[in-house]
């Protein structure tokens, strides 16, 4: 079970593949509910680690993917942006566009988080470079060809990242990430906002808890641009608690809300929505069973002037819950994705999938096997909403001891299974699905990467895509 030489730059950074040339791509078992991805893209210009870490959607059913060349050795990594059209063709891909100026960090290593995409088709990622130490990366490529409109370094300290990027409707930029800032202020949840014109600073909020070791993970706004960011805090019982934090538009703090799960062990947020009219924030995570030395998936729902109002724990006995997606469905309600760990490492992963109103009353909880292997692992890692409340899910299932391939599956509005599609390489390896884009009846576009044995076990980049 798997709990959990460089190629020359001038040369095309992506493989495109059809689907009927792709060796073990479903297992033997496989039946009518199966898919095929219409194309496979391969992300491989480094003989490192080659990473496609986000996917927004773009014009004229085109969509844009930010990454990482080759951030393990070498001469350094460079943050990516490519373009990609429905039919799995490159538009263009930074940062070796022929005469077309791009962003390569000052000639320093640097990395692509995250990317929003405004409403001119212009695409903001966000990330890091170590130009002067370090710091966040903010940059705006224009969507028709790729050049840089611009560049925003803010070097912070000596570690800095940027972790997510929201838009508002006048394509203003939300950033958040963690910041060292040395001795005496520490670790720091760092949230700035940019202007859309010129990448301008408009103002920055720091939050860095009483033990000064916090780390930001994710962030939203509400329709009147207040902006919501989760993560972690070091307590004073020498555990992390999880934050909530909410900041006006003028980037002034209004509230923050730390939950320690009332057992004194780690608390960790992973997720947050909050609905377009602004009345309530969402956040899920996972907190250690006060009794029970295991975790438990955890869904908390906040005013917006910082009162809970419900909690809800997905609980197993002797198992790990752990949620990595959350998402409104067509009708509003919310659902939860993740997977579920034993804590006795020789039973398998199973999936968790949850739905619940916005009231917290549980629908449905579901939790399945690997349908290809009894012994073997299936997790979900992303979540995005079809229609007619309908979703679809990605991850990894094991069906075999020779590795884990992808897994992407349709789900009805009750749950049940509509399809499922499983995606393997040709050469023994680990292959996993992540961040998904459904663009309308067109395309379901799903990130992942390709761990490979040979010859060198690096790991590339891939691209699905499906038919939705």
């Amino acid at each position: 079970m798997n709990r959990s030489p460089h190629i020359p730059l001038a040369v095309a950074f992506l493989v495109v593949l059809a689907a009927g040339a792709i060796a073990a791509a479903l297992p033997a078992s496989a039946t009518a509910a199966e898919r095929l991805p219409v194309w496979t893209n391969r992300f491989a210009p480094t003989g490192e680690i080659d990473d496609w870490s986000d996917i927004a959607r773009g014009p004229g059913h085109t969509a844009f993917v930010a990454g990482t060349q080759g951030h393990s050795q070498g001469p350094g990594s460079r943050m990516t942006l490519t373009r990609i059209n429905a039919a799995g063709a490159r538009v263009w891909e930074t940062p070796t566009i022929p005469g077309v100026k791009t962003w390569i960090g000052f000639g320093a290593s640097s990395r692509g988080n995250a990317v929003a995409v405004d409403r001119h088709g212009d695409a903001i990622v966000a990330g890091y470079s170590s130009w002067s130490g370090g710091g966040f990366a903010v940059v705006k490529f224009s969507g028709a060809d790729g050049d840089v409109v611009w560049e925003q370094y803010l070097g912070l300290a000596s570690y800095a990242s940027a972790t997510d990027v929201v838009l508002d409707r006048a394509g203003n930029a939300y950033v958040t990430g963690t910041v060292d800032r040395g001795p005496g202020v520490g670790f720091t949840f760092t949230t700035v906002k940019l202007a859309a014109p010129d990448g301008a600073l408009k103002w920055q909020n720091v939050y860095g808890g009483v033990k000064l070791d916090s780390m930001a993970t994710a962030l939203a706004i509400d329709a009147n641009r207040n902006t919501y960011v989760i993560g972690r805090t070091y307590a004073a019982a020498a555990t992390y608690d999880w934050v909530t934090r909410k900041i006006s538009p003028a980037g002034k703090s209004l509230w923050t809300r730390r939950w320690d799960g009332g057992s004194h062990n780690d608390d960790l947020p992973y997720g947050i929505v909050t609905t377009a009219s602004g009345k309530a924030v969402y956040v899920c995570g996972t907190s250690q069973t006060p009794t029970v030395a295991n975790n438990d998936a955890i869904l908390v729902r906040y005013t917006t002037n910082g009162r809970r109002v419900w909690l809800r724990r997905f609980a197993k006995f002797e198992t790990d819950s752990i949620p990595n997606g959350l998402c409104f469905d067509s009708a509003g309600a919310l659902l939860l994705s993740g997977a579920r760990f034993p804590l006795d490492t020789t039973k398998a992963v199973t999936t968790l999938l949850v739905k619940v109103t916005p009231a917290g009353k549980k629908v449905w909880l579901r939790s399945s096997a690997s349908p290809y292997n009894a012994d073997g692992d299936c997790e979900y890692q992303s979540i995005v909403p079809g229609p007619s409340g309908s979703m679809y899910v990605s991850g990894l299932v094991e069906p075999s001891n020779n590795g884990a391939i992808t897994l992407v599956e349709k789900r009805r509005a009750n749950g049940s299974l509509a399809w499922r599609g499983a995606y393997g390489w040709p050469d023994p390896s680990e292959t996993r699905a992540g961040p998904m884009l459904l663009d309308g009846t067109t395309r379901l576009y799903v990130l992942g990467s390709l761990e490979t044995t040979l010859p060198n076990g690096f790991i590339d980049a891939l691209l699905l895509g499906y038919k939705p």
